[in-house]
């Protein structure tokens, strides 16, 4: 094999490697975004629920 042949082989086994794990990283981002936007949800609907029983201790009071 010539050194050119090598280098050109070399050069497209690196670049599959690096596109393939830009694909997983990218994967790995959106479902952590995911996963954000999930607890950021949970945590909201926690909150309201929270004021909800907050709400009915003081009617409770009155």
């Amino acid at each position: 094999m010539k050194p050119e042949e090598r280098q050109k082989r070399t050069f497209t086994c690196l670049q599959s490697f690096f596109s393939t794990h830009r694909m997983i990283r990218e994967r790995i981002t959106i479902c952590t975004l995911k996963q954000n936007i999930l607890q950021i949800k949970e945590h909201r609907t926690g909150s309201k629920q929270n004021k909800r029983h907050v709400l009915s201790a003081i009617r409770m009071t009155i």
